[in-house]
């Protein structure tokens, strides 16, 4: 069992990482009638990037293509047969798979011109994967980071009920949460994860249990006016493998900001957790 600032009992433990394009089935990507090969896709297919948009969004979904294969091996067109919901997934999909190389099928050992069928999901394992990549080039991912802020260091146990908002919280739980800063005029709030501490702790949680990591965790996210995280600083992990991922769930997290001087400002929020591995 593990305790963190916010929470009382939070098991921790991460995410699963796989995602494929496949073929839809035998009869998807049979050529046309009477060819005697089918048409392949061949090594090296890369798969698509994640859109920006639709990272910030959170927005996953499965998209299924039509493709178009010319005898030369080139796609020349596709169609979207199972859309995810989403248009800026639905295009990267089709965008990835219009760069790839196909064996063509052939009749009579001809090549000829073919469809071909395949899936691909969005979900939120890949997400966790982007938007660590993206934190480390672009620095906001810091590992053993000294920061300044006004957090206080000792990390206590919480009786904060996870799945409530800040306005939801009691006014003695709401002046727990103020208590972790060291000093914070009367009035002031601080930020918080818009949903509760729920959504962040399960995350955790699931890639602490992929992970098979124990240990303290303990970052600060930097949270702008309008409640976005900016960066993370990452002061303790069991590895470098569980700052990423914890990195990029709190960098993924919607807060509400911070409040000084009844005006929406910036400032860190604190995540402490000692994780340890049920046994």
């Amino acid at each position: 069992m593990s305790t963190n600032p916010f929470v009382r009992h939070a098991c921790i433990a991460a995410l699963a990482m796989s995602n494929m394009l496949s073929a839809a089935s035998a009869a998807d990507d049979a050529p046309a009638d009477g060819a005697t090969t089918r048409v392949r896709m061949e090594p090296g297919c890369k798969r698509p990037t994640y859109p920006a948009e639709a990272l910030r969004n959170g927005d996953t979904g499965e998209v299924g293509l039509q493709v178009s294969v010319a005898a030369s091996g080139e796609v020349t067109g596709t169609q979207v047969l199972k859309s995810s919901g989403h248009p800026a997934l639905d295009q990267a999909t089709a965008e990835a798979i219009a760069r790839c190389k196909f064996v063509p099928a052939t009749r009579n050992g001809v090549a000829v011109d073919c469809t071909y069928r395949v899936r691909y999901a969005w979900t939120i394992e890949q997400q966790t994967q982007a938007k660590a990549a993206s934190l480390e080039r672009s620095g906001h991912l810091r590992q053993d980071a000294q920061t300044g802020s006004n957090i206080r260091r000792s990390s206590v146990r919480s009786v904060l009920p996870p799945e409530k908002r800040y306005a939801e919280l009691t006014p003695e739980q709401q002046a727990y949460v103020r208590s972790l800063y060291e000093s914070m005029p009367a009035g002031d709030e601080p930020p918080y994860p818009l949903n509760g501490m729920a959504p962040i702790l399960q995350a955790i949680v699931d890639a602490q249990q992929v992970l098979r990591v124990e240990g303290p965790l303990s970052l600060e996210v930097r949270i702008d006016r309008q409640g976005e995280a900016t960066a993370v600083d990452i002061l303790k992990a069991p590895s470098p493998e569980m700052a990423k991922a914890a990195g990029s769930i709190a960098m993924l997290t919607r807060y509400k900001p911070a409040v000084c001087g009844g005006k929406p400002c910036a400032m860190a929020f604190p995540i402490r957790l000692e994780m340890t591995l049920q046994r």
